[in-house]
């Protein structure tokens, strides 16, 4: 059994076999934007210093520039035996975790990132970073979890044993890691049909597939370990990837129902919405941390708006929009699920990223197939318009052909009358 508390909380105790075992409301929480402070420290800091992780989910807003969190948590394990266990932490865009354990000289650093365990210590990286703790019989162990965060993190984190969390996360990371694999594809078939057609719906279908991938790329942790020790660059790259998948979602739209001819105030509309996703991001950026609070809501009710969009040209009539209507339903359906995951309402072990490239990847799909069916439409007018030019030419020179049949017809005679003359 194990046993995990902080400062007054009452004891946490779970048997084994009931693993993951959720930290919260058994994790203190200090927040060091200075990010000077030592362990040491921090641990001299008055119990009123920290606040309870309470509720099913916490989102702390941290700034561009990025923050320590600093957890502090007491593990014990009961058992007379050894145990190895493994702290998993589910925030989606950490840098660097260092566990600082209490002796009897103050704390002490005994795992960090990079040193003592790799972020890539997972068959497949997604989402976390996984610390590994070993227990001796009737140990008890008095932690400091020094977390690195840009710009926001979420505080689901939990205790595993080994098998736990194979368990747990195989087949979400294995999920995530095709829907990535998906994306590519599908972006690389439109580019190479846009590189023959040259048609600007498809370039606009590739900006939006490329963009949310490298932001499900990031958000999900795997784009991260691209510049690993680089947490600046890490949130930068992700902002900008959610604030162009945003944007180009819109252009997409937009240039997939042909709002500029058949509804051009929703066109405006939906091209300056685009502009202030753009705008914001770069202000955010810019360390202005309030920025976040505007355009985090118009990431959200972007699919609402798209569905709404969709629902009034699809509802005359159009086929084709009618399926595109589906995929923003899907696109809809994910995003709002994922909110509620974020906010706390609900509380799985694995969240909104999965959640979000399910949906984003179902849609995608079936945007696919509707440009498939957009351009058969499309080919189908062509071939129509053409079959009845070609009637019109051939009426025209039907006619042609007659009228000089017919001069001819009256000409002949009228010439022997003249020459009779």
């Amino acid at each position: 059994m194990i046993t995990a508390s902080y400062a007054e909380a009452a004891p946490l105790i779970a048997d084994p076999g009931i693993f993951p075992l959720a930290l919260k409301p058994h994790v203190a929480l200090y927040i060091d934007d200075t990010l000077e402070l030592t362990a040491d420290q921090v641990a001299a800091l008055p119990s009123g210093a920290f606040d309870p992780v309470s509720g099913h989910g916490e989102i702390i807003g941290l700034g561009i520039q990025s923050g320590n969190v600093w957890l502090k948590l007491q593990i014990f394990n009961p058992l007379d035996q050894y145990q190895p266990l493994f702290l998993d932490f589910n925030f989606p865009h950490i840098n660097r975790i260092e566990i600082f354990q209490r002796n009897s000289t103050g704390y002490e650093a005994v795992s960090r990132t990079g040193s003592d365990y790799s972020t890539h210590n997972r068959p497949l990286k997604a989402r976390t970073l996984l610390a590994p703790l070993t227990f001796e019989p009737l140990e008890q162990k008095d932690l400091l979890i020094k977390i690195r965060a840009a710009a926001a993190v979420d505080l689901p984190a939990y205790l595993h044993n080994e098998h736990s969390y194979q368990d747990t996360y195989f087949l979400p990371d294995l999920l995530l890691h095709a829907i990535l694999g998906l994306y590519l594809a599908i972006g690389l078939y439109h580019l190479i049909i846009y590189s023959r057609n040259r048609d600007v719906l498809y370039l606009a279908f590739c900006a939006m597939t490329f963009a949310r991938l490298a932001y499900d790329s990031y958000l999900s942790g795997i784009g991260q370990l691209i510049t690993a020790d680089d947490i600046w660059w890490n949130s930068v790259a992700m902002n900008y990837a959610g604030g162009f998948a945003s944007a180009s979602a819109i252009w997409f739209h937009v240039v997939f129902l042909g709002l500029k001819e058949k509804a051009p105030g929703q066109a405006r509309a939906l091209n300056w919405y685009a502009i202030a996703i753009l705008v914001l991001t770069q202000i955010y950026i810019l360390d202005v941390p309030e920025a976040l609070l505007l355009v985090l809501p118009l990431h959200v009710a972007m699919p609402f708006l798209l569905f709404l969009s969709a629902f009034s040209i699809a509802r005359k009539g159009d086929r084709s929009a009618q399926l595109y209507l589906y995929g923003t339903a899907l696109t809809l359906f994910s995003v709002q699920w994922s909110t509620l995951s974020m906010l706390g309402v609900y509380d799985p072990v694995f969240n909104f990223p999965l959640w979000s490239a399910v949906g984003y990847s179902l849609s995608y799909i079936i945007f696919t197939y509707s440009m498939a069916r957009r351009m058969e439409e499309l080919q189908n007018r062509a071939n129509e318009a053409s079959r009845e030019l070609a009637i019109a030419l051939a009426r025209a020179e039907a006619k042609s052909s007659f009228l000089a049949n017919m001069s001819h017809e009256i000409r002949t005679p009228l010439n022997g009358v003249i020459g009779m003359i």
